[in-house]
C-alpha cells in the first residue's frame, strides 16, 4: 500500500505518488501536485514580464528545433515587444500593457523565407496569430477580406429576412 503524505498548503492526505520528486537530493515536495500548479498558474499571471520572457524563450527555443540556423532575438527584447505593443498589429485589439493574449508573430513565415529577426516580427493577438498562421501578410489580408464580405453578406441577407 502507498505511503500518504499531507499536502502544507491544502491539508489533504493524498499518496505520496501526488507530490513533485524534484528537489536537489531527491526528496518529495511539501505540497501536492494539484497546489503546485495553481502556485506556478498564479505566479504566471501575477508577473507580466516574466510571462513576456517564458512566451520569448519557448518561441525561441520553437524556432531552434525548427530552423537550426537562424539567430536567436534577445528574449528581453521579444518580452519588451509583447508588453509595449500598443494594439494588435493586425486587427487593431488594444494591449492592455500586461500582454495578456498577445503573440509574436512573424510577419514574413520562416518557411516563406522570412527572418527571425526583430524587422520580420509584430504582436498580435492569440486570436489573429492563429488564423495567420504561416501565410505572407499578403495572403493574410486577402482572407481577412474574404471572410469580412461573407459575414457582410451574412448581416445583408439576415435583415432582409
Amino acid at each position: 500500500m502507498s505511503e500518504l503524505r499531507t499536502c502544507r498548503t491544502c491539508r489533504q492526505s493524498r499518496a505520496q505518488a501526488d507530490f513533485p520528486k524534484d528537489r536537489p537530493d531527491g526528496s518529495r515536495h511539501h505540497r501536492c501536485l494539484d497546489c503546485q500548479a495553481a502556485a506556478y498558474r498564479d505566479r504566471y499571471h501575477a508577473d507580466s514580464k516574466r510571462r513576456a520572457l517564458q512566451i520569448a524563450y519557448s518561441m525561441n527555443g520553437s524556432v531552434r528545433r525548427r530552423f537550426p540556423e537562424a539567430p536567436a532575438v534577445p528574449a528581453e527584447r521579444l518580452a519588451a515587444m509583447i508588453l509595449e505593443a500598443d494594439a494588435c498589429a493586425y486587427c487593431g485589439v488594444p494591449n492592455d500593457r500586461e500582454g495578456r493574449g498577445f503573440q509574436i508573430d512573424h510577419v514574413q513565415p520562416l518557411n516563406q523565407g522570412g527572418e527571425h529577426s526583430p524587422d520580420n516580427l509584430s504582436v498580435a493577438c492569440a486570436r489573429c496569430n492563429r488564423a495567420k498562421w504561416d501565410q505572407s501578410l499578403g495572403e493574410f489580408h486577402d482572407w481577412l477580406d474574404r471572410v469580412l464580405a461573407r459575414r457582410q453578406q451574412a448581416v445583408s441577407r439576415s435583415r432582409t429576412e
